[in-house]
């Protein structure tokens, strides 16, 4: 896994717009970058590369940036999303994108692209093959938007943020099985065949979906009704597809829950910013609506009780309590 981030605003302003569009040629054909005001120009980028997959985050001030085509990555297709309206230019249609909608085009031919406000954009670059060998209608007319409410957009969009946590793929082996994944979803949003929709039920799919309910266990850590059956109605499926996520890892919703509760407290009893704060309440806080239950779960897990966690040294804490 290769990444870089680049910081315009630790150059020169005379230099910015050139040193932006060298990084935006690399990856393929060249690019081109020009400011749409007289403001001064700021941008940040950080592109991670997978066996596969290539990811680039963009956020800048308002901008035009005009991709050339070909290259060496002529044979790869670009899946975008924006943060902000964008308008695209490819193979004479102008388009708007929106800022739930996305958009595909290939490599290999020029388009433009302009925001008028503050922009931020996601693109993900994978071999052409890979999606044309799992599609249903092999259309090589690929200069498109895809509407926000296409299904499983939102979900690709939400499993890509695995790539924005830290190192969560350093592992080779994670690596392949979450490419794979991306795969399979983008195949779903754009017309799977039988084989292709088989494969991403059981694959990118799942994955995706596991990671939702992940995402919004922990945004709910709070909420004393938060539950299997809220995590389902949430995802618009039905509660026993959310046991078997879990199950599949090992673990039940419950159990994950509890233990994402556990971490939270774990990690707020260690913290000389919650110090100040009452055991009991730290233990509402993160959900517990019982203290006798929190005290006998946390000593279950950390082999010592909330207020041995709180009064032991750094040294002496088992290295448990990891959150967020």
């Amino acid at each position: 896994m290769r990444k870089v981030t680049f910081l315009s605003d630790s150059l020169p302003e005379r230099d910015r717009i050139e040193a932006t569009s060298h990084i935006l040629s690399a990856p393929g054909g060249k690019t081109t970058v020009a400011r749409c005001s007289a403001a001064d120009f700021h941008c940040r980028l950080e592109s991670l590369e997978l066996p596969g997959l290539y990811s680039l985050v963009m956020h800048s001030s308002a901008v035009v940036i005009d991709c050339a085509g070909g290259g060496p990555r002529s044979d790869h297709f670009r899946f975008g999303f924006g943060a902000a309206p964008w308008s695209m230019a490819c193979a004479g249609v102008d388009t708007t994108i929106q800022r739930r909608d996305a958009y595909l085009r290939s490599s290999e031919f020029p388009c433009t692209f302009a925001c008028d406000t503050s922009a931020g954009a996601r693109v993900v670059e994978i071999p052409a093959q890979e999606i044309f060998r799992r599609l249903r209608i092999k259309d090589t007319a690929f200069a498109r938007p895809v509407l926000g409410d296409t299904p499983g957009l939102s979900l690709l969009r939400q499993y890509l943020g695995a790539l924005d946590q830290g190192d969560a793929l350093s592992d080779p082996v994670e690596q392949r099985l979450f490419v794979g994944h991306v795969y399979d979803l983008m195949a779903l949003v754009l017309g799977a065949n039988a084989d292709a929709l088989e494969q991403a039920r059981h694959g990118g799919l799942r994955a995706a979906r596991l990671k939702a309910a992940k995402d919004f266990i922990d945004a709910h850590l709070l909420d004393p009704d938060l539950s299997d059956r809220a995590v389902a109605a949430h995802l618009g499926v039905s509660d026993r597809y959310v046991r078997m996520l879990f199950a599949g890892e090992g673990t039940s919703c419950k159990s994950y829950i509890h233990a994402r509760r556990l971490a939270a407290a774990y990690a707020m009893l260690t913290s000389p910013v919650w110090v100040r704060v009452k055991i009991i309440d730290l233990a509402y806080r993160c959900g517990f609506s019982d203290i006798t239950t929190f005290n006998r779960q946390f000593r279950a897990r950390y082999g010592m009780t909330p207020s041995e966690a709180r009064e032991a040294p750094s040294e002496a804490r088992p290295n448990m309590g990891d959150w967020k």
